[in-house]
């Protein structure tokens, strides 16, 4: 083949390879896109439903909390009208009590609606709502107040307000949409907003400045924003997929939008990944196409090397053949790489978005923890400030320390009790049905704790909330007397604050996030190891190895694989404030529902492509113009003998055919190029990118771990954080580093090798010693390096293996040996089964390397027992080709251009009627001068299993060709008389002939190595 077409055939290829490379892509971009689109609706599904729940539950409990709080400034009202009701007219103590309990406004009204007392001009401001407020007595807002209304048993009402703005600021933050959505995602760069369904505005958003404004004025399509949409359109000037759906009995739109983008990126690593192996694969197919082509171009084409397919299209049997083997490999590799990057992308996204997830709920969380705070602070204030006007009140009227009016107040006031104890700590009125009660002098108890108060120390003290002896909620606070010495103490229900405290509580906050995927947040508390937040609730508190959270995982920055209630998840966790590990943890069910139909999709689509450019690369238009251009380039030329190519297939002496290697390969290292055959060529090539990218990975390893790494799943991996054991993540490290650890040891070798090269044959032994050495070495270090990197001890594991060896040995010393020598056999490769080898005279196929021994078949079919340690010898003559030699003795009174000019006329015929005769005979000379004759030797080549038939037809047929020609082959004599002269003498034109065969023959048995002779 000219210049021009190999160029023109080369830019082909190049074309092929990247239209097939563009067809994949776009495959696998769509495949994917669609299993991302169809896990992405069913997220927004969850999403959404949840969403749904959290606003339903805000809103019934935001109802709850503020009846509580209605009942608080009820029981206020009621306290005051109680007081007025035994004092009609002490106006005076009714402003004292109104400024007390912290009453803003208040007004008495008479029972014929006329102002006894009143502060503020509410009355006159909000005369129309105050009049409804005073008949149907139901609790009504204006301007940041709360006004309630309060009947007395002699007719008259009270009319008053309290400071609503804190409590409704509480309000807003724990039970607003922006509490109730903030903690849901639509992916890592996706939103969740909801928009008023009456007016079209948005009611939460992510970005703040759009709340409030037009939903149409922001950039949404009204158009797309109704109940039931789901798909892809422009929302906000940008291309999303969302999905909407209208809350029940209520007009508010929730939406959950992702960029578009995310979702056709969101596979692009693995994509990638299979792109380049794919691409890889494919140029080897076209290289080693190329190689064979070059490789078959060299030997005469068989007949029957391009089959008709249909039309004038041709297939080259004989490249088909081998690009198919590599085809059917390449399709084996693309399925499990595909297999592995599904896995390991998935489990990257999954590591990410839990990483995200994580840092958002830490953010969450610390807004969380001063917010109780505060809670608790304002609760505690307002607890201590009801104490104090229950002292205040008492003062103001002592008569009240009494059973009854005690229990009377307590009622009002919904208190679960007051006490009032003198200097002593002892009770001296209560509301409880028992009549005594003191304080302990026991440090140990909680009672202990309210000494300061009574004593004058402390103005103060709130106790935390526990349960009361019937097993209610309760919290005590106790403040100073103003009428004697002595303490009031009261017990309050403290569910409103515990209801607070539970909807910023860690468990309430981890159950509202949601993280996507059917997973689910839990935190275990670090010092005790105890679950603090889980979904099952009944599991707080019990320890997290009942749900089979094993001690590895507690750890900061954790990754890995748990089987959480008998289901597999896949969790990451971070610690929060030295204080809990949090975890999000998703099914792996989930995390692999389409990895099983995204690789059968990828592998399907690459196999259809690959056999499509074999079936380019095979097939021919028009064969037989190459075939006579081969054809008439050899015309008239006797053939070289054919080169060993490393891997042949051989017929076994139980009829099966065997692929094996030639002996000869196994050892050279330094086969010249042009030498090579197509797959000693192909692994070069393989070996080569092997190397550069083991080389690339290392760098980026070591020097740009920072940039490239940073946040991968790759960067988690090469740092050794997962869980020791025999995992994805462990599996995917060993591989890393034995690469890399073989590669490098490989590069030393190399190098070793040629140095000592340079300093005579003496360091080359010493280098050669030195490469086994590190051959072993790598390979032994690297297994132990890896068994260390997935939890085992190999310390303890080599000194097992010591103290076994030491044992066994002293009772088995010839087995132990054999052993060792098959083991050594086997990794030297001094022979393989299926090769033809010569052991202790005993020529035959290895048919089987045991543990033990090593098992021969002779041609006929005996088979001999080797004991491996009983090995010390050994002939391979495992190889494609061999040659049939033959010896014959021609007379001395022969002219000897005589009978080489008949060898150079008749050899060839020779080929023709021995079929076997690869290529030759050849004629190699003289060989020797004996006694009686002049023995020439003639060799011809074919395949060893052939040799012994070749070798008696090649007699025969040099018999027969003498005996034509009339030539002479002596019998053994001894000659007593002077010899005469040859009977007839060679010709001028025999003696040209003769010169030019013998240096022909010389020229084309070049390659015929002496010990083939």
């Amino acid at each position: 083949m000219n210049k021009t077409k190999r160029i023109r055939h080369f830019l082909i290829e190049m074309l092929i390879l990247a239209m097939s490379v563009l067809i994949l892509r776009a495959v696998l971009n769509q495949l994917k896109l669609s299993s991302n689109l169809q896990q992405q609706a069913a997220d927004f599904g969850n999403e959404l439903t949840l969403a749904e729940q959290q606003i339903s539950e805000n809103e019934t409990e935001k109802t709850e909390n503020l009846a509580s709080f209605d009942s608080s400034a009820a029981g206020r009202g009621n306290t005051i009208a109680w007081y007025m009701e035994n004092h009609p007219e002490d106006l005076a103590g009714l402003d004292e009590l109104c400024q007390q309990w912290s009453i803003k406004q208040y007004s008495l009204l008479n029972a014929d609606g006329t102002v006894q007392a009143s502060s503020g001009t509410f009355m006159q401001d909000h005369s129309a709502e105050m009049k409804t407020l005073a008949g149907d007595r139901q609790p009504v807002t204006i301007d940041g107040e709360r006004y309630y209304a309060t009947a007395l048993n002699d007719g008259r009402t009270l009319l008053y307000s309290r400071d609503f703005t804190a409590e409704q600021d509480q309000l807003d933050r724990f039970y607003s949409l922006s509490n109730a959505l903030s903690g849901l995602n639509a992916g890592n760069t996706g939103t969740i907003f909801a928009v008023s369904t009456l007016d079209g505005s948005i009611l939460y958003h992510a970005e703040e400045s759009l709340v409030g404004m037009d939903a149409v004025a922001a950039g949404y399509d009204t158009a797309v924003l109704k109940d039931g949409f789901s798909g892809v359109t422009m929302l906000n000037g940008e291309k999303v997929y969302a999905s909407c759906r209208q809350v029940k009995d209520q007009n508010l739109l929730l939406t959950a939008e992702v960029p578009y983008q995310d979702l056709t990126t969101r596979n692009r690593t693995s994509t990638d990944l299979e792109l380049l192996f794919f691409t890889i694969v494919i140029a080897l197919i076209i290289v080693y196409s190329g190689f064979i082509r070059k490789d078959l171009a060299s030997h005469p084409e068989k007949p029957d090397a391009f089959v008709r397919w249909f039309g004038h299209l041709y297939v080259d049997t004989e490249v088909r053949g081998k690009i198919r083997k590599v085809i059917l490999i390449g399709i084996a590799m693309e399925a499990l790489l595909a297999f592995y990057g599904e896995t390991l992308g998935t489990l990257s996204r999954q590591a990410s978005l839990a990483s995200s997830r994580l840092d958002a709920v830490q953010a969450i969380l610390e807004d969380d923890s001063s917010e109780t705070q505060e809670i608790t602070a304002e609760f505690d204030q307002d607890y201590t400030l009801l104490g104090q006007r229950i002292a205040f009140l008492l003062k103001l009227d002592p008569a009240l320390v009494s059973h009854d009016s005690l229990k009377h107040l307590a009622d009002l006031l919904h208190l679960r009790s007051i006490y009032v104890f003198d200097a002593a700590g002892t009770t001296t009125a209560m509301s409880a049905d028992y009549r005594t009660f003191s304080l302990s002098r026991n440090e140990g108890e909680q009672s202990y704790q309210f000494w300061p108060v009574v004593n004058g120390y402390q103005a103060s003290y709130i106790q935390d909330a526990g349960k009361d002896d019937l097993g209610n909620d309760v919290q005590y606070i106790g403040v100073q007397r103003l009428d004697a010495d002595g303490m009031v103490q009261i017990g309050v229900d403290p569910s409103r604050l515990l209801s607070r405290l539970d909807k910023a509580s860690l468990n309430r906050r981890l159950e509202a996030i949601n993280i996507g995927q059917n997973g689910f947040l839990f935190s275990v508390k670090q010092e005790t190891g105890m679950l603090s937040a889980y979904p099952d609730s009944g599991q707080v508190g019990r320890p997290a190895s009942q749900i089979g959270l094993n001690a590895a995982a507690l750890a900061d920055g954790y990754s890995g694989f748990q089987t959480l209630g008998g289901i597999p998840y896949f969790v990451n966790g971070i610690l929060y404030q030295n204080s809990d590990y949090i975890y999000t943890a998703v099914p792996l069910s989930v995390i692999y529902r389409n990895r099983l139909a995204v690789t059968a999709e990828v592998t399907l689509v690459s196999g259809i492509l690959m056999l499509a450019i074999m079936a380019m690369l095979v097939c021919s238009r028009n064969p037989q113009e190459e075939h006579l251009e081969n054809e008439q380039e050899e015309a008239g030329k006797q053939q070289a003998p054919l080169r060993e190519q490393t891997f042949f297939e051989r017929l076994r002496t139980n009829g099966s055919r065997r692929t094996v290697q030639t002996v000869s390969t196994r050892y050279d290292d330094h086969i010249p190029w042009k030498d090579r055959t197509p797959e000693q060529k192909l692994g070069a090539v393989i070996g080569g990118f092997l190397l550069a990218a083991s080389m690339a990975l290392a760098i980026g390893m070591e020097f740009f771990r920072s940039r490239l790494l940073a946040n991968s799943i790759l960067a988690y991996i090469m740092g050794r954080q997962w869980e020791k054991g025999l995992n994805l993540f462990s599996l995917t490290y060993c591989l890393i580093a034995m690469t890399i650890i073989l590669v490098t040891t490989w590069l030393v070798r190399k190098m070793l090798l040629y140095l000592l090269s340079q300093f005579g044959s003496r360091s080359e032994t010493v280098g050669h010693l030195t490469d086994s050495f590190l051959k072993y070495a790598s390979v032994i270090g690297g297994i132990f390096y890896c068994l260390s990197a997935v939890g085992l001890n190999t310390g303890t594991l080599l000194a097992s293996a010591g103290i076994l060896s030491l044992v066994v040995g002293l009772g088995a010393q010839s087995l132990i040996s054999d052993i060792l020598a098959g083991m050594s056999i086997v990794f030297e490769g001094s022979f393989r089964v299926g090769d033809i080898v010569t052991i202790d005279g005993w020529r035959g196929e290895v048919v089987e390397i045991g543990i033990r021994t090593t098992k021969v078949r002779s041609a006929g079919n005996d088979i001999r027992i080797f004991n491996n340690a009983a090995i010390s010898s050994v002939i391979n003559m495992t190889k494609q080709y061999s040659y049939a030699s033959v010896d014959v003795g021609i007379e001395y009174s022969e002219s000897l251009e005589h009978v080489e000019a008949v060898l150079k006329q008749e050899l060839p015929k020779i080929k023709k009627k021995i079929p076997a005769i690869i290529a030759g005979p050849y004629y190699k000379g003289v060989t020797s001068l004996g006694d009686s004759s002049v023995n020439l030797r003639i060799l011809a080549q074919c395949n060893e299993s052939d040799r012994i038939q070749v070798t008696r037809d090649l007699n025969r047929a040099i018999l027969l060709l003498f005996d034509r020609n009339h030539i002479s082959i002596p019998y053994p004599q001894i000659v007593v008389n002077s010899p005469s002269t040859s009977s007839s003498g060679s010709t001028a034109r025999e003696k040209r002939i003769a010169e030019a065969f013998v240096s022909e023959q010389k020229e084309l048995s070049k390659e015929i190595q002496k010990s083939e002779e």
